[in-house]
């Protein structure tokens, strides 16, 4: 099983690319002992288009071509998606791991939000927070969350109840 991070935007000298390879170091060591054969982040440059939804749809088009949409289980961010508490996150991230698909994506769309094609193809639709968070924090948080997870499913110490 292939685990992806699909992100519009791109981290570039920013504070948060120490802790958000800080995690992505730890998910590599774990990551095949509960299947996952390769993880992969890719980033998509945002769209300069000046139309909203017509950059959303743009950004749309060059995210889905990364994708083998038949083969895929694709898990979008959104502030309006469901909220799970960490355990409930490790068991949708366990039940997807047990999927016969080749690869989940997790999808983080562009600042504006993401258009309704991509919100169609996403089999599960996800809140980190109720809260607002910057494009680069929810990245990290949703890089801890999936370590974290891995970490409870291979009984490693990190996760504490």
């Amino acid at each position: 099983m292939n685990l992806r991070l699909l992100a519009i935007g791109k981290i570039t000298n920013s504070k948060y690319i120490s802790i958000f390879d800080h995690y992505l170091k730890n998910i590599i060591v774990i990551n095949k002992r509960v299947g996952i054969t390769n993880f992969e982040i890719v980033e998509i440059n945002k769209s300069n288009d000046k139309n909203t939804n017509s950059r959303k749809e743009k950004e749309y088009e060059v995210l889905v071509k990364k994708i083998n949409l038949p083969d895929s289980i694709n898990i979008l961010l959104d502030e309006k998606g469901k909220s799970f508490t960490t355990k409930e996150f490790k068991s949708m991230l366990e039940k997807y791991l047990n999927e016969p698909k080749s690869e989940i994506n997790f999808i983080i769309g562009g600042p504006d939000g993401s258009s309704n094609s991509l919100k169609k193809i996403a089999d599960e639709t996800i809140s980190l927070s109720k809260m607002t968070l910057p494009h680069l924090m929810a990245r990290v948080f949703l890089m801890e969350q999936l370590y974290r997870s891995l970490s409870i499913l291979i009984n490693h110490p990190y996760h504490r109840d």
